[in-house]
């Protein structure tokens, strides 16, 4: 069966930020299986980085790539500039909705996009997912 581990950005319990994903409170760790839903594994609390001396700090991307090192993806309702150094590494999903309820089900039935995506070598492509039509 083909899994991936996803890292979400929150802002509580139930919601993810509304700033960018490096300045999210939290980031809850999933294990997302094909054709199933989603399994907890852990929350991590966020060490940002204290200062950031320029927007999108690379000092700042380098912090959350250590901290996030054994997940594939990294779901968020708003990335920053730093996208562009994390797509290296991780594959980048941006979700239309922050409540967690709602994102959830959003990525279990985008599974084989985005498992399509991390199986690529070198750089990823980030992906937008949009809620399927009625």
């Amino acid at each position: 069966m083909k899994k991936i581990i996803v890292a979400i950005g929150l802002k509580n319990n139930n919601e993810l930020t509304d700033k960018h994903f490096g300045d999210s409170n939290y980031f809850d760790i999933y294990e997302l299986a094909e054709g199933s839903s989603m399994k907890k594994i852990k929350r991590i609390e966020n060490v940002k980085v204290k200062e950031e001396k320029i927007h999108g700090d690379p000092k700042k991307a380098k912090v959350i790539e250590n901290i996030l090192n054994e997940t594939d993806v990294l779901v968020a309702f708003r990335m920053g500039p730093n996208i562009l150094r994390m797509k290296k590494k991780f594959v980048p999903v941006i979700v239309p909705f922050k409540e967690l309820d709602m994102v959830k089900p959003l990525l279990v039935e985008n599974f084989d996009v985005i498992f399509k995506e991390t199986c690529k070598d070198g750089e990823k492509n980030y992906i937008t997912l949009k809620p399927k039509e009625a």
